[in-house]
């Protein structure tokens, strides 16, 4: 755990020092930040989706298998938009979103799907969670998963996932949950 606890915080620090975290508008292929002072809204293009985080939140713009990766060094987020237009007439999207939950915690230990009530105020999306518990490096970790599509023209739909330490993630569902609800659809 103290190794967990040195790596996470190296990561942080070299982020402040690098000034990783200020930049206030930043662009790679399809993702744009714009920073409004107390939170940095992402727009991927791609997907016509964007959301906010707070500013602290680091943004991944490197090429990732990952549509968005953010953190706050303590706990991380990752964002994959699917396109309906890929998948056939009958997909169940929620099947695929669960097979993807399930594949992703695999190779995690002690593996307990957990009852977690959100409190999402937004109603103009169709939100699906499923919480999980799981030891890695004897550690207790809760990943917390979401699918997102849009009511009222589903042409896209998102799979967030928030990781980090049980504490981490308990203390934080309030603001993990305001992310979520602050996801638009063009």
């Amino acid at each position: 755990m103290f190794k967990r606890f040195i790596a996470i915080s190296l990561v942080g620090v070299l982020l402040m020092l690098c000034g990783c975290n200020r930049t206030p508008d930043v662009m790679t292929s399809d993702i744009t930040v714009v920073d409004d002072g107390k939170y940095r809204t992402v727009n991927v293009e791609k997907y016509g989706v964007s959301f906010e985080i707070p500013r602290k939140w680091y943004i991944d713009m490197n090429e990732t298998e990952l549509d968005v990766f953010c953190t706050d060094g303590r706990i991380c987020m990752s964002v994959y938009g699917f396109m309906v237009a890929d998948y056939a007439e009958d997909s169940n999207y929620i099947s695929v979103w669960h097979k993807q939950n399930e594949n992703t915690l695999k190779d995690y230990g002690n593996v307990k799907k957990l009852k977690h009530k959100p409190q999402f105020k937004s109603t103009d999306k169709t939100l699906e969670t499923e919480l999980y518990s799981s030891v890695i490096e004897e550690t207790n970790q809760y990943n917390y998963y979401i699918f997102a599509e849009d009511k009222k023209t589903p042409k896209v739909f998102l799979w967030i996932a928030f990781g980090g330490l049980k504490s981490d993630i308990e203390k934080n569902f309030d603001l993990l949950e305001m992310i979520v609800d602050s996801v638009k659809f063009s």
